[in-house]
């Protein structure tokens, strides 16, 4: 009797493993079809507010105008049970690039969420670019891009940290609009104009470096400023350039501020980064963007992890920054304040924010000015977030915008200032 028990339930949670993954591989197969009414039928409505057939539509038409015409599924992994949820990641492969799509099913068998996990691409290498990795602590291999200026000069390097998310290093994203691609390849190529060095990186889990050794519930922002500080050795280990300097946009800030203390630096530059904690930030835009509602249960969620709790229930406006998967995160993110970290950097400092920023608003930039006076600060009038011009972005922006003018000449100056 034990055995037959037993075996019903292996056979039972087979059963749910493939429901689930047949769910999952239906939905993107409806999608790739352009099945966008079926597609959103297989949606829990209740999870996903304001989404319908044509926002599924367009958001599908944004991923094939940027990694090309979709061809077929690659790699079904089951990620096994995060809570209430069942997790899948599919792999698409279109003409361009394979994105892995994270697949949240709920135990009604409807899917509660959808996200761009991975983006697996071919990395292109342009003239004075060269690929590099270091290997972090546990093991994980992390790649990046070295940009060397046409100058054989010993000097600076800048290694550039990109900000929280699914962002590469060339600071791309799953459907970000065309307009606000390639800002950190951009900043790469503004300063070899200027003959200054940097090194851009794919964050574990993300591009080529997609292959951590700890699994993504497990990541936190520890393990990210311990990957930074690895390249800042390596880069100091080397003996090819004069000083070691970060430039750090907007989580990357918190993170190179943080590196300080595990590995010494040259100078830093905060690009968009926050004074404020990370949970502050994020509720402020939960309250903007969602609704003071919202921001409130979002509080309440971030008190409960912060001392030790696991929160019983999330909200669905809430599951896309506020799920299982996302609590080592956040709670390894109480450790660091950024108005403490960069009250104890003793290098020189640059702090630069835009007047258009609404992710992370210019009066962050001015309550990390305050937090160490002898910082300089620059406010670059109409700059957003991907560091463009707002005044520059069109309806439909077909290729990405340049960085907005006064961003290189503001940093190469600072750089230039340094010993």
């Amino acid at each position: 009797m034990r055995l037959l028990k037993i075996l019903v339930l292996i056979l039972f949670t087979t059963n749910v493993y493939a429901q689930t993954k047949d769910i999952a591989v239906d939905f993107c197969n409806q999608l790739s079809r352009e099945n966008w009414t079926a597609a959103y039928n297989m949606m829990d409505s209740r999870a996903m507010a304001g989404v319908n057939s044509e926002v599924l539509r367009t958001a599908w038409n944004k991923i094939t105008q940027q990694y090309g015409k979709w061809e077929q599924l690659g790699e079904i992994r089951e990620m096994g049970r995060q809570g209430l949820f069942e997790q899948v990641q599919v792999t698409n492969i279109f003409e361009r690039n394979s994105l892995v799509m994270n697949i949240v099913v709920t135990p009604e068998r409807k899917i509660t969420g959808f996200t761009i996990a991975k983006v697996l691409s071919k990395v292109l290498l342009r003239a004075g670019e060269v690929i590099d990795t270091v290997q972090a602590i546990d093991g994980t291999v992390l790649y990046g891009t070295l940009q060397q200026p046409a100058a054989a000069a010993k000097g600076p390097v800048v290694l550039i940290i990109a900000g929280s998310g699914p962002v590469d290093r060339n600071g791309d994203v799953g459907l970000m609009e065309a307009a606000f691609q390639h800002s950190y390849m951009q900043l790469a190529d503004g300063l070899a104009a200027n003959g200054i060095a940097s090194l851009r990186f794919d964050k574990r889990a993300i591009g080529e470096s997609a292959a951590t050794k700890k699994s993504l519930t497990q990541l936190s922002l520890d393990d990210y400023v311990s990957d930074a500080a690895d390249w800042v050795r390596y880069l100091r280990n080397s003996g090819k350039y004069s000083s070691v300097i970060i430039a750090g946009h907007s989580e990357g800030s918190l993170i190179g501020m943080a590196v300080a203390a595990l590995q010494p630096y040259d100078a830093f530059i905060s690009i968009s980064g926050a004074g404020e904690p990370l949970t502050e930030v994020v509720t402020a835009q939960v309250s903007k963007l969602i609704s003071p509602e919202s921001a409130l249960k979002a509080k309440g969620i971030f008190a409960e992890l912060k001392y030790g709790q696991t929160p019983a229930t999330v909200s669905p406006e809430l599951q896309s920054i506020l799920n299982p998967a996302t609590y080592a995160y956040w709670r390894s993110s109480f450790h660091y304040v950024p108005c403490e970290l960069i009250g104890h950097l003793t290098m020189p400092v640059l702090i630069i924010n835009g007047t258009k920023d609404t992710q992370v608003p210019p009066e962050q930039a001015t309550y990390l000015h305050d937090c160490l006076p002898g910082s300089k600060l620059l406010l670059i009038k109409d700059m957003v977030h991907p560091l463009k011009d707002a005044a520059m972005i069109g309806v439909n922006q077909k290729e990405a915008l340049p960085l907005h003018v006064d961003l290189i000449p503001a940093m190469v100056a600072f750089i230039r200032q340094q010993p």
